[in-house]
């Protein structure tokens, strides 16, 4: 499969869940609903302002909680620092007093809204952090997980990378974890 195949494959399912999810626009105006908003965004860093999210108005964001060192000049996710990362996130939102929350499951964006919270996905950026270990998955699943991002701009085990020359989409290892 080429990378761009694989790129409109996972737009087409991506879409077709958010449809799922939220029900489409046409059922929301049916049942007088207000279709809730679905913005997400990439937020690596909850830094001191963290209190603006609850004005933001959103109902959901996506937080990389993958994390390593810089070697040889490249970002390298690695297992422990990424161990620590997760558990840090899970900590802050268990204690915070911000309405945010590990969200698990789509459903969970509705409600969120519904109460003037924010829930929040975990998710990986490449998948780096287990190495070659499938079961590692699981792991980080129990922990909250539930986005995973085979790679970002490196090669690794799973995918090829975005930085290098040759594109090589999925390996065989890449293929076994989805």
């Amino acid at each position: 499969m080429k990378r761009r195949e694989f790129i409109f494959g996972s737009a087409k399912a991506a879409a077709g869940a958010a449809l799922m999810l939220n029900g489409s626009r046409f059922s929301a105006a049916r049942n007088a609903e207000p279709p809730h908003p679905l913005y997400f965004d990439g937020l690596t860093f909850f830094g001191a302002r963290k209190g603006d999210l609850a004005k933001s108005g959103l109902s959901g964001l996506i937080w990389d909680v993958s994390a390593g060192d810089i070697v040889d000049g490249k970002f390298i996710r690695s297992l422990v620092p990424t161990l620590k990362s997760i558990v840090k996130a899970n900590r802050l939102l268990r204690d915070n007093q911000d309405g945010l929350f590990l969200a698990t499951r789509g459903s969970q964006i509705k409600q969120a809204y519904k109460n003037g919270k924010i829930a929040v996905f975990l998710q990986f950026q490449s998948l780096e952090s287990i190495s070659e270990d499938l079961e590692m998955m699981d792991v980080f699943y129990e922990l909250g997980l539930r986005i995973c991002q085979f790679n970002h701009h490196y090669s690794n085990a799973f995918a090829g990378g975005s930085l290098v020359p040759n594109l090589t989409g999925l390996t065989k290892l890449g293929f076994e974890a989805i």
